[in-house]
């Protein structure tokens, strides 16, 4: 996963957004090891509400306007994938995208804990003919 993180001007939002949905994110989605191309926007309002967890960090937490997220099935895949997306933000005119930050993200392990035992049967759940006790007759 990458993320690109950057901010765009207030008066070139609106052409900085339909060049992204429109020419510059598409071309990417279709690359080869790209499994998806995300485009988010903060909520401004609300990434600047000082929260408890805000004001006890000695650190400002700097929370990106616009983000945008590639997936993809390898590192390579998706730092290609970025390279052309930074290039494309930087021909904007006018320097509508402010600095920009890159970071890559890669899933090394995944421990879960599995709902069934070696039997099939959900560990919290008792077999059925235990709960009703096999006592039906009167």
């Amino acid at each position: 996963m990458l993320t690109h993180r950057f901010d765009v001007a207030p008066t070139q939002r609106n052409a900085v957004a339909n060049a992204l949905i429109g020419h510059l994110l598409p071309p990417l989605a279709e690359r080869k090891g790209i499994a998806g191309v995300h485009l988010c926007l903060a909520d401004e309002a609300a990434s600047k509400v000082e929260t408890a967890e805000k004001k006890v960090r000695a650190d400002t937490t700097l929370v990106p306007t616009w983000i945008v997220l590639v997936e993809g099935s390898a590192a390579a895949d998706v730092l290609a994938a970025g390279e052309l997306l930074a290039s494309g933000l930087r021909s904007l005119s006018g320097g509508a995208v402010s600095a920009s930050h890159t970071s890559v993200y890669q899933h090394e392990h995944t421990c879960c804990r599995t709902s069934l035992d070696v039997t099939g049967v959900h560990p919290f759940v008792k077999p059925l003919d235990s709960r009703v006790g096999g006592n039906d007759e009167k």
